[in-house]
């Protein structure tokens, strides 16, 4: 368990610090802000997915792990022309994405796009989709990890309100995967 492994109320303590390092600075800013920040206490480990999940993808074979907790954005679409439509939303909110990398650590945030079977289409059910960016995503790439964090400030304000969500969606994913170590290699 990563409770075992892991110092988890120091490494949220350190998360905070980091963030605010990372928003300190930063202008009020309207729309979408995300910050990356590197996770090298997780490489090595790699995650099991769980049914509260909003995202899990895997691709072991080429040691890539997504997985997301939290909603800084969701968009919904309906009709042919569902996801032309998501298009242009979407588009909207890349014009004024501030995007934060102050570790340098690559990678970024993430938008996912898939069928939304409960939408409501005016007066009938109709084929629709959604696309949401994540509050949190946490992402392994061969032995790169990181958190990306994001939030949607309707109206300018202090980025910063935001870290408190940020963490408690980062426990909520940490704690929520039986971190595995990485098999060793044959001898």
């Amino acid at each position: 368990m990563l409770t075992e492994t892991l110092n988890l109320p120091g490494l949220l303590h350190s998360l905070r610090e980091r963030l605010a390092g990372a928003l300190a600075g930063l202008p009020e800013h309207t729309g979408l802000v995300s910050v990356t920040l590197a996770m090298p206490e997780l490489n090595g480990l790699r995650f099991s997915a769980t049914d509260e999940m909003a995202v899990y993808w895997a691709r072991p074979g080429e040691q890539q792990y997504l997985a997301t907790s939290g909603t800084a954005v969701r968009l919904t679409a309906c009709g042919g022309d569902r996801f032309l439509h998501l298009e242009q939303k979407f588009q909207h909110h890349l014009k004024s994405w501030l995007q934060q990398d102050p570790e340098k650590v690559g990678g970024g945030a993430r938008a996912f796009l898939g069928f939304a079977f409960e939408a409501r289409c005016g007066d009938r059910q109709s084929a629709s989709a959604e696309l949401f960016v994540p509050t949190v995503l946490l992402e392994q790439d061969g032995s790169t990890s990181r958190f990306v964090f994001t939030c949607y400030r309707p109206s300018s304000g202090p980025t910063v309100d935001a870290v408190p969500d940020w963490l408690r969606c980062a426990q909520y994913l940490l704690r929520a995967f039986e971190l595995k170590p990485e098999p060793s290699a044959p001898a």
